[in-house]
Parts: C-alpha cells; structure tokens; sequence
C-alpha cells in the first residue's frame, strides 16, 4: 500500500501544477470571470513551479524541487492540455467543464504509466478550485488551486486516510512565465 500511495501521490503531485492564467500582469481575481471556460482559462500558458512536500507521513524528511508546466487548449478548444516537467519525470494532464454534471474534470498520466481522474468544483468568492478524488482504498486526495493574481497562484495538496491523518502535504506556489 505505501508503494501505491507514493506512486499516486507523485502522479498527482506532477499533475497539479496544471493551472495557468492568461489574464493580464498583474491583474488580481476579484474580476475574474466565473464562467466555467474562463476559469480553465486562467491555466493557460507557462509557469514556474516550487514544490514543496512537507513533513508527512509518507515524506517524513520533506522535499523540494522545480518543475515547468505549459497548458493550451486542443480539440477545438473543448479540453485543455497541461504538460508538466521536472527532473525526474513528465505528466499530461487534461481539464475540461462537464456542463451536464457541472463540474469540471482533470484526467492525469506521467512517465511511470500512472493515472488518475479527479472533479471540480469553483468557488468564485474564494477565487478556489477544489479537485478531490476517492481511492478505492478510502484514502481522501484534496488539490485546492487557490489563484492570488493573475500571474501567481498556489496550489496545496492533501491525502488523508480514513481516520484523518495526514499522509502527504504538499504546497506549490506557481509563477507565470513570459512567452
């Protein structure tokens, strides 16, 4: 089971980075729009990343590293593409508004052959995207994109298991790059 976490957790960790904001520099979201597709919008283009994981469980000593990310949108603009890099590994990841069900969806892949699916929920008071997803394990994963201005946004990432105790804590503050 660590083996799986771990493998989950890094697969996730490569994939949560995938927000960009194509907003003007500078801009700070309290005018940001809430339409669902303006929202994907805000991942669009490049951006620098800091990764840090926190003491946890399954990362008792911590860690830091950089990663790169650069999302466009393919498909006629009905999904978005998010290619993310760091020294070790790359992930793909796809976003995109399920206008039925409402909510949005995130579909990740990375070098090791891993994958996960999550949903999303906006919420414009906060300027907050909160993806989750469930293992079949009972175990929580939370990613919350919390978006501080047009060019900088900071991303935390949670699994906690069915009694609440923190298994991975991982903090990213991203940084939009000029192209």
């Amino acid at each position: 089971m660590p083996k799986l976490l771990f493998s989950i957790s890094l697969i996730t960790l490569i994939s949560i980075n995938s927000v960009a904001i194509s907003i003007s520099e500078n801009l700070f979201y309290k005018d940001l729009p809430s339409k669902p597709i303006e929202v994907l919008e805000a991942w669009q283009g490049s951006w620098k990343s800091n990764v840090v994981f926190k003491h946890s469980i399954l990362f008792p000593g911590g860690l830091s590293y950089s990663q790169s990310t650069k999302c466009n949108w393919i498909l006629k603009d009905k999904f978005q593409q998010c290619m993310y890099q760091n020294m070790k590994d790359e992930s793909l990841n796809f976003h995109r508004y399920d206008s039925k069900r409402k909510v949005f969806e995130k579909w990740t892949f990375n070098s090791k052959g891993e994958t996960s699916y999550w949903t999303g929920k906006w919420n414009k008071t906060t300027k907050k995207l909160k993806w989750t997803m469930i293992f079949p394990q009972g175990l929580k994963a939370t990613i919350v994109d919390h978006f501080l201005t047009a060019n900088k946004y900071e991303t935390f990432f949670l699994i906690e298991d069915m009694q609440g105790n923190m298994l991975l804590d991982i903090h990213i503050t991203n940084i939009k790059t000029i192209e």
